[in-house]
Formats: structure tokens, sequence, C-alpha cells
């Protein structure tokens, strides 16, 4: 099952919220909290999301939104704390999970695009083919008002995992090569919460919360007890990268597209845990597409310069990206059919911030790294 959102837009935000505001003290513990209008709505949109959990709301339309909206698919809301994801996450389970209902541990799979936009799905009236992404559309829950927690990459992704404003942690922004910035291992993420209750945890893609075969905190250390994944982007791009690591070592040159040795390491390791186990699994599958460099299967960009001979080839290889890791998640979704978990797993899908695309994020002010609303 699935649990989806798009974000509708509130442009009376836009004036509230000046970039003055995104510069705060970042302490781990102690930082200026949001000004209150900003915090009453963060809890309006945490009761109506909890809302439409527990009436079972689910809206099946699959046609475009108006202007002012803007796609993002999970539940997360950047005031949660991890009691508050936690009872999102029950929730979810005991309205959408079958058979593992009686025993209340569905499985949980967070997909996460890099710099991806409303605007870039078909069923959200984009010109990329995304039929696996609008699958789960057509067959999930879309929440209208929800954003990421931050309007790039690092903060945005320690929000996702610990439930708390990034700057509370020490993530105030994007983690700069060599930085000292990172999740404290002492922070709680969901994944050590659901590994305590028994739950097969693993990270696989963009970590981007710590250096990698450093001194600092490890997937590992935040409760993912299986991870492939690199520091920040794919390098030297989504093609052949060769930054991954797995479980603390340096693998090398792989070859193909990042999102499909991304989504092959996750079968590989759903079909080897479930072989061992019959516990649920909590797995982060975090795509490095469509952030830059992109590299795109040079078939799809051919078929992409055929269909709209207006597009450049940026932006064909724009699209031909996000039709790759469509195909991806289409396989990752089958594997779960196969192994007989597809109704047992709730699944999110969403970008980690807002897109560099004024086309992929139609309708709204700013862009990736603005806290208007384009950016998160």
């Amino acid at each position: 099952m699935v649990a989806l959102k798009w974000k509708k837009a509130n442009h009376s935000l836009n004036a509230a919220m000046e970039p003055s505001d995104a510069r705060r003290v970042y302490h781990r513990r102690i930082g200026s909290v949001p000004n209150a209008s900003g915090m009453q709505r963060a809890f309006t949109h945490t009761s109506r999301m909890l809302t439409l959990l527990v009436s079972g709301v689910r809206d099946k339309e699959c046609s475009r939104p108006d202007a002012t909206s803007q796609l993002h698919l999970t539940i997360y809301r950047e005031s949660f704390s991890v009691k508050r994801m936690l009872l999102c996450l029950a929730v979810f389970g005991w309205l959408f999970v079958g058979s593992r209902l009686d025993a209340g541990k569905p499985n949980f799979l967070v997909l996460m695009l890099d710099d991806a936009g409303w605007s870039d799905v078909t069923c959200f009236g984009s010109r990329i083919k995304t039929p696996n992404i609008d699958a789960l559309a057509d067959a999930g829950m879309r929440f209208t008002d929800c954003h990421s927690s931050a309007p790039n990459c690092s903060p945005s992704r320690a929000g996702l995992l610990t439930g708390r404003t990034p700057s509370r942690v020490g993530i105030y922004s994007y983690l700069p090569p060599g930085h000292v910035m990172h999740l404290p291992a002492d922070e709680v993420t969901i994944a050590e919460l659901l590994k305590a209750k028994g739950y097969r945890t693993g990270h696989f893609g963009k970590w981007h919360l710590s250096r990698l075969e450093s001194e600092q905190p490890q997937p590992s250390d935040q409760g993912f007890e299986y991870s492939l994944g690199t520091d920040n982007n794919a390098s030297p791009s989504h093609r052949n990268p060769k930054n991954f690591i797995r479980n603390g070592e340096a693998v090398g040159e792989m070859e193909g597209y990042s999102c499909q040795i991304v989504v092959d390491e996750a079968i590989g390791w759903l079909q080897d845990s479930e072989s061992d186990s019959d516990d649920p699994f909590f797995a982060c599958v975090w795509f490095h597409e469509p952030h830059t460099p992109i590299a795109s299967p040079p078939e799809l960009v051919k078929e992409y310069k055929r269909l709209y001979p207006e597009l450049t080839t940026k932006q064909a290889t724009y699209f031909a990206n996000i039709q790759n890791v469509d195909d991806a998640i289409g396989r990752l979704r089958e594997q779960l059919a196969d192994l007989e978990l597809a109704e047992e797993t709730v699944v999110f899908f969403t970008s980690d911030n807002g897109p560099l695309n004024a086309f992929s994020s139609v309708g709204l002010r700013g862009k990736k790294s603005n806290v208007w609303e384009g950016g998160h």
C-alpha cells in the first residue's frame, strides 16, 4: 500500500517568510523557535493529516491539480516529533495493511528523489512518462499541504529521520565536502526505534548526513543494519558511479545508472533478509536523481527528443532521468509483489526539497534552497 501527498500552495505564506527567517541560532539543542504563525500552521496541517488518516480518506483521482500545487509524497511535516511520526506510521499500518494488521508491524518503504518537483510526474500534468509513480498515486492517499523540513538536501533528510527541526540537530544547510557538520550519533532516528521493535533496517542511495568512511556517525550508528550509499551525489555522474560505500567499505566503480544500482541493492537485501527472517522491514531508498550532474540512458533521451522536438538536449536528458527512476521503482514494486510483501508494505514517495527547474514546480514561487514554497 502507499501513502502519497501533493502540496497545495498557500501564497499568503510568501509574504510571511523572508530569507532572514532561515538564519537561526544553530546549536544542537538550542535554536530559535519558528514564529508563532508558522508553528500554528504546522500543527494545523498535522491535525489535518491525522484526521485524514483516521477517517481513512483515500483520494484516487489522478488529474492535474491547479497551478498552485506541488507534488510531495510523504507524511512528514517539519514540526513532527518522532512520536508523531511513529503515530502516523502506526495509523497507516492499521488502516491499510492487510496480513500484518493483527501483528501491528507492517513494512515501511521510503522512496525519495533528489531535487524533483510536483510537476515532474505524469499524473500531475508532466509530459514525462512515470507509470509506476502514477500507479502509486492511483492506489494511495495524497496529502494536499505537506512540506519537507528544509529547502535543501541534508537538513531535509535529518528532519525526515529524526522528526525534529533540522537546525535543532545541528544540520542547518547541505553538508559541503569535508565539513564538520553531521547528524549526531545521540539523535534518535526512526530507524533506531523500529530496529528496537524487531525491524530489519536498510538504507540505499544518497546519505548526506555525515562523511562516510570517517569518524563521523555512519548509517549503522543511526539504526541502519545495512547500507549502500554515497556522501552526497553520485560521482562522476549517475552513470557508472565510483563513490558508493557498502557497510563502511568503498565499492569502487559500479556499472549502470545510480537509480538502477540502488534498486538492485535494495532488491538483493530484501531477497536475502526475507529468506532469513519473517521480521518486518524499514527501508530508505534515496535516489540521487535528478540532482546534477545528470546522466540518462541515451535511448530515453533520444525518445524524448523524438516526441518533443522543441526540447533542448538538457531538458530531454532531465525527462529521461525521471523516467529512468520510475523504471527502477517499477522493478522494486514488482519485487515486493514477487515476495508477497506488496500488501504488507506502506510506501512513501517524496522529493527531498524543491527543484531547480521552473517547469518542475509550475505555479510556485522560488526553487531549491529558497524558503518560499517552491523550495520545499
